[in-house]
C-alpha cells in the first residue's frame, strides 16, 4: 500500500507517465502547464495526433461526485472535439465497480472498456508490478505501508503515532535538494552529522528523512530530548544492534544554554567518539549556526574533535536556489487547506515569483503563510497577509497571539515559556499555571474559569505548542523555536508583562531560563526598578519556591538567584540562613551552580565563616561530581579562596585515598568511552599487522599512561607538595591493569575498515534524487519556475487554479 496523497499533482502526472509507458509499451508525450484541452498525456501516430489521450486527475481527499462532474461535464465535450481513438482516465481516487462503470459508460465511445479507467487500486497494483518506478519516487517509497511499518516499529518507544504524523507531514512537502544529499554522504562516511542553519531553513525536515532511511533498514530510533545521558543509558554495546540517535537542538536554543549547558562539553565529545567507535550506530544532531559558533568559541575540546583529522561532520543548510524555492512553495500550496481564492492569489501578477525571491524566504515562513489557521481576514487581502509576514516574520506570531488567544491562553503560554518552552512536564506546568492564575486573580481582578488549564492546552496544541507522551507524563514544547524567539522580542518591549511573569513564579527555573541583569543574546534584561520589586517578592516567597529537579538542594538555587539578580539589594542576613542549610546529596546537575555560589560568597564575612565550617563536606561533595581535570582544578581553587589548608584536608579521613579513587574513576570512564582521542588507531592496526596483539595492547597501555599523566598534571593536584599524594598519583600513572586494553584493540580493529559496512542509503535510493533533478532540468531556471506555476507563460488570462 502506498500513500498517493504525499505526491502533488505534477508528481502524480509524472508517475502516471512512467507507469503507463511500461504497461502499454509506448512513449507518451506530456506538456507544459496550461489549459490542457483535455490532454495531460498522449500518444500520437502518423494518422492521428491524438491516437491515445490520457487524463490524469489527482484528487486526494475528494469525493467521486467531484471526479464524475469534472470528467463528464468538463472533459467529455473536449473529447468530442479531439476524437481520440482511445481515452484513459488515471486517478488517485478510490473507485468501486459501480464508479468505474459510470465513468466508462459516460466516456464511451472513447473509453474502449472499463480497463481504461485506472482508480487508486489499479494505480497501486501498477507500482507493485513495476518496482523500478517506485525507486524513482522517494516520497512514494517512504510512505509505503511496508516502509512506514518498519519506521514506526523502530521509532522511539511511545512516539510512534507522533512520529507517523510528522513523517507524513514532512515527506509530502519534501523537495530533493543538495543539502539532503550532502547530509546523507556525511552520515554514510562519518556515522555522525550535525545539521546546522538559521531557524526555519529545514534542519529538522532533513533529519527526519535521514532517520527514516535508517529506520527502514531496521535501525531503532533513540530520541533524545534533553540530556545525552538519555542516549548513554540505552545505547547498546552489541555491535549487531542497529541504533540511530537523534537530538534536535542539541546545544540548546539560546546562548544561555551554551554558557550553562544541559550537556557538558565532555559528555557531548565522549558520546560522539563512542558512536564513531561503535558498529551499527549513527548520530544525527541539529543546531542553529549561531549557537554552534558560540560553542566552538567556548568549547576547545568540542572544536578539536569536530575539526580533527577526517572528522568534519557538519552540513550547513545552504541558501535554496529559485527552482528549489518554487518547488517548496508549490508543495505547500498543493497540500494546504487554502481555498481557491487564496491559491489564485499566488498566481495573480506573478506573486509567486515575488515570494520565491523574497529576502526572508524560508520553508518555515512558507509553511505559515500557507496554513489556513494563521490567516486573519480582518480588513486585509490574502496577498497583504503573505507579504505582511514575509516582510516581518514575527508579525505572524503577533497576529495569532493578539487575536486568537484568550487571556488565560496567554497566561499558559507565558508559563510554558518561563519553564523553558521545551519538554515541560504537565505536572510542573499545572502547578506553575495555578500560581500565575492566583497572581492574576489577586493583582489584576481576573476571574477563575473552570477547566482553564485543559481548555487552554487544547487551544494552544498544534498552533503554538506540541504535546507528546513520555514514559511517565505528558510533555509540552513550543511547536518550533520561532515561538520562543517571538516571545523574547515581545517581552523586551513590555515591562508590565515581564513583571507579571517574575512576580508569579513557582519554580526558580522560571527566572533563570530567559531573564538576566545584563545584555545577553537570547535573554531578557530586567532593569533596576524591576529587580527592586523582585527582591521584595523573592525575600518573602523564596521559602515556597521549588526546583524542577527534586534532587536539587534548594539552598543552592536561592543563593544563586540572590547573587546573580539581587546583589544590589541583598544583605548578608538574606544569605546566611541559606548558607547554614546546605545539606543533602548534591547532584551533578548543580555542580557548576554550587561552584559559582561558593566563589561569590567569599565576599561576605559571616557567610565565609559558615562555609569554612562546612568546607570538608562541600568540597568532598564537589570532588565526587568531577568528571574532568578542569573540574578537579576548579574545586581545588576553593582551598585558596577560603584559605583552607589542602595539606590538612589530605591528612583527615583518609582523603588521599578518597581523591586517588575519584581520579582513577574519572580516568577510567573518560579513557574507556573516549579512547580514540588518546590512542592512535592507525598505530594499533599497524601493530597487529606487523607485530602481535601484545604489541597492540602495549600501545594502548602506554597511551593510557600518557593520558593519566596529562590528566593529573592539568588538575593541579601535583602542584601541592604532599609526598603521600604524589606517591599515590604516581601509582595511578603506572597502574593501568583495570583498563581493558584487549577490548579497546578489538574495537579499533572492528571500526578501522568500513568498506564492508552496509551503507544506509541504497544505490537506487541515491539515484532517486539525481534522476529527479535530471528529470526537472536545471538550465533556464526562469523557464522551469514558470512551468511549475503557469499554464501559459506569456498569457495571464490562461492561468487557472493550480489544482485544476
Amino acid at each position: 500500500m502506498y500513500q498517493l496523497k504525499v505526491l502533488n499533482d505534477k508528481e502524480f502526472e509524472e508517475l502516471a507517465k512512467d507507469l503507463l509507458e511500461l504497461e502499454l509499451g509506448i512513449q507518451l508525450q506530456n506538456f507544459k502547464r496550461g489549459r490542457d484541452k483535455g490532454i495531460d498525456l498522449r500518444y500520437s501516430t502518423e494518422v492521428n495526433n491524438n491516437d491515445l489521450v490520457i487524463q490524469v486527475k489527482h484528487y486526494p481527499g475528494s469525493k467521486f461526485a467531484d471526479l464524475k462532474r469534472v470528467l463528464l461535464n468538463d472533459e467529455k465535450p473536449k473529447l468530442d472535439k479531439l476524437k481520440p481513438n482511445r481515452y484513459i482516465v488515471f486517478t488517485s481516487l478510490p473507485l468501486n465497480p459501480a464508479d468505474t462503470d459510470t465513468l466508462f459508460n459516460g466516456l464511451t465511445p472513447y473509453t474502449l472498456s472499463s480497463n481504461d479507467i485506472y482508480g487508486e487500486d489499479r494505480v497501486l497494483a501498477l507500482i507493485r508490478k513495476y518496482p523500478e518506478v517506485e525507486k524513482r519516487f522517494f516520497k512514494l517509497w517512504l510512505s509505503s505501508t511496508t516502509i512506514l511499518k518498519k519506521i514506526l516499529n523502530h521509532a522511539a518507544e511511545g512516539r510512534s503515532l507522533f512520529f507517523e504524523k510528522k513523517i507524513l507531514e514532512k515527506i509530502s512537502l519534501y523537495v530533493p535538494t543538495q543539502n539532503f544529499n550532502e547530509a546523507l554522504k556525511i552520515l554514510n562516511d562519518k556515522k555522525i552529522v550535525i545539521v546546522t542553519g538559521q531557524p526555519g531553513v529545514g534542519k529538522t525536515t532533513i533529519s527526519y528523512l535521514l532517520i527514516c532511511q535508517l529506520l527502514s533498514r531496521d535501525f531503532k530510533l533513540i530520541l533524545v530530548t534533553d540530556s545525552i545521558s538519555e542516549a548513554e543509558n540505552v545505547l547498546s554495546d552489541d555491535p549487531d544492534e542497529r541504533q540511530v540517535i537523534f537530538f534536535d537542538d542539541f546545544l540548546g536554543s539560546n546562548i544561555n544554554e551554551v554558557l550553562y549547558p544541559r550537556n557538558t562539553e565532555s559528555a557531548i565529545v565522549n558520546f560522539i567518539e563512542r558512536i564513531q567507535n561503535s558498529k551499527n550506530k549513527y548520530l544525527i544532531f541539529t543546531t542553529r549556526t549561531t549557537i554552534l559558533n558560540q560553542v566552538e568559541f567556548h568549547y576547545e575540546k568540542f572544536r578539536r574533535v569536530k575539526r580533527g583529522q577526517n572528522l568534519e561532520f557538519e552540513v550547513e543548510m545552504k541558501e535554496y536556489d529559485k527552482l528549489d524555492r518554487a518547488r517548496i512553495l508549490y508543495n505547500h500550496i498543493f497540500h494546504s487547506e487554502l481555498g481557491k481564492d487564496q491559491r489564485d492569489a499566488f498566481l495573480l501578477n506573478n506573486v509567486y515569483m515575488d515570494v520565491i525571491e523574497h529576502r526572508n524566504y524560508s520553508p518555515r515562513l512558507i509553511e505559515f503563510i500557507t496554513t489556513k489557521r494563521f490567516y486573519n481576514y480582518e480588513g486585509q487581502s490574502y496577498q497583504e497577509h503573505i507579504f505582511k509576514h514575509l516582510n516581518n516574520p514575527n508579525e505572524l506570531w503577533q497576529s495569532a497571539f493578539d487575536n486568537q488567544l484568550t487571556d488565560h491562553d496567554r497566561f499558559l503560554l507565558w508559563t510554558i515559556f518561563s519553564l523553558g518552552g521545551y519538554k515541560v512536564i504537565q505536572s510542573n506546568l499545572e502547578l506553575a499555571f495555578e500560581k500565575r492564575l492566583e497572581y492574576e486573580i489577586r493583582e489584576n481582578g481576573f476571574n477563575r474559569i473552570n477547566n482553564a488549564f485543559i481548555d487552554s492546552i487544547k487551544k494552544l496544541i498544534d498552533s503554538f505548542i506540541s504535546s507528546y507522551i513520555s514514559e511517565s507524563s505528558n510533555e509540552f514544547s513550543f511547536i518550533n523555536p520561532s515561538v520562543g524567539d517571538f516571545l523574547i522580542e515581545y517581552l523586551r518591549e513590555r515591562k508590565q508583562e515581564r513583571k507579571r511573569i517574575v512576580l508569579s513564579i513557582k519554580y526558580f527555573d522560571q527566572l533563570i531560563r530567559f531573564f538576566d541583569v545584563k545584555e545577553n543574546k537570547g535573554k531578557i534584561v530586567l532593569d533596576e526598578d524591576e529587580l527592586k520589586g523582585f527582591y521584595e517578592f523573592f525575600k518573602n516567597e523564596c521559602h515556597e519556591l521549588m526546583t524542577i529537579e527534586d534532587s536539587h538542594v534548594k539552598a543552592i538555587s536561592v543563593i544563586d538567584i540572590y547573587i546573580k539578580y539581587l546583589k544590589a539589594s541583598l544583605t548578608e542576613d538574606d544569605l546566611l540562613p541559606w548558607v547554614k542549610s546546605f545539606e543533602g546529596l548534591i547532584t551533578r546537575g548543580q555542580f557548576y551552580q554550587l561552584m559559582g555560589v561558593l566563589i561569590h560568597l567569599e565576599e561576605y564575612q559571616l557567610c565565609t565563616i559558615e562555609i569554612v565550617k562546612q568546607f570538608n563536606f562541600l568540597v568532598k561533595s564537589l570532588f565526587q561530581l568531577c568528571h574532568t581535570s578542569d573540574e578537579f582544578e576548579k574545586v581545588l581553587s576553593l582551598f585558596g579562596i577560603y584559605e583552607v589548608s589542602f595539606e590538612e584536608f589530605l591528612n583527615e579521613d583518609d582523603n588521599i585515598e578518597f581523591l586517588a579513587d575519584l581520579v582513577s574513576d574519572a580516568l577510567n570512564i573518560e579513557f574507556q568511552d573516549n579512547y580514540s582521542e588518546f590512542v592512535d588507531s592507525s598505530s594499533i592496526v599497524d601493530a597487529m599487522r606487523y607485530g602481535s596483539s601484545s604489541d597492540a595492547t602495549k600501545l594502548v597501555d602506554e597511551s593510557f599512561r600518557d593520558h593519566t599523566h596529562d590528566f593529573i598534571w592539568s588538575s593541579k593536584l601535583t602542584s601541592i607538595e604532599n609526598d603521600s599524594l604524589s606517591e599515590r598519583l604516581d601509582e595511578l600513572i603506572n597502574d593501568y591493569a583495570f583498563i581493558d586494553s584487549g577490548s579497546i584493540v578489538s574495537s579499533i580493529l572492528e571500526s578501522s575498515d568500513y568498506s564492508g559496512e552496509e551503507e544506509i542509503y541504497e544505490d537506487y535510493d541515491r539515484e532517486m534524487a539525481r534522476m529527479y533533478m535530471e528529470r526537472q532540468g536545471r538550465s533556464n531556471l526562469r523557464r522551469h519556475v514558470d512551468r511549475i506555476f503557469k499554464r501559459e507563460p506569456t498569457d495571464e488570462d490562461k492561468i487557472r487554479d493550480l489544482f485544476d
